[in-house]
């Protein structure tokens, strides 16, 4: 809004505005977190079991915007891959053809991670 009043280009108004939406969100999603935890009152768990108990909503949430949302692909990575911009999905299976070890390490850090 203030680049386009100085004659910036309709996508830095369009950053601005996701942003803005963004942190809305990110109030809302804070304020439901505070009622649903005066609610629900104090629970037993410890760290590492809200953690799991959390990764299964968050991979949920997410899953679509990694399916869906394609980005520009950095560097020299268009020339490998082919493609100008791709998905996160379409990422990751384009580097387990590239190299399987690099997805394995991946998801081993991700057990160890717990």
């Amino acid at each position: 809004l203030g680049e386009q009043s100085k004659g910036g280009d309709k996508s830095s108004s369009a950053n601005m505005l996701l942003g803005v939406f963004m942190c809305i969100a990110s109030l809302l999603c804070g304020s439901l977190n505070l009622a649903l935890a005066g609610v629900l009152g104090e629970t037993k768990l410890n760290v590492y079991d809200t953690v799991a108990y959390m990764a299964i909503p968050a991979t949920l949430f997410l899953l679509p915007i990694a399916l869906t949302l394609e980005k520009p692909v950095p560097g020299q990575w268009p020339k490998v891959f082919g493609k100008e911009k791709m998905t996160d999905y379409e990422i990751l299976a384009g580097v387990w053809s590239l190299n399987k070890t690099t997805i394995n390490w991946l998801v081993l850090s991700g057990v160890f991670s717990f």
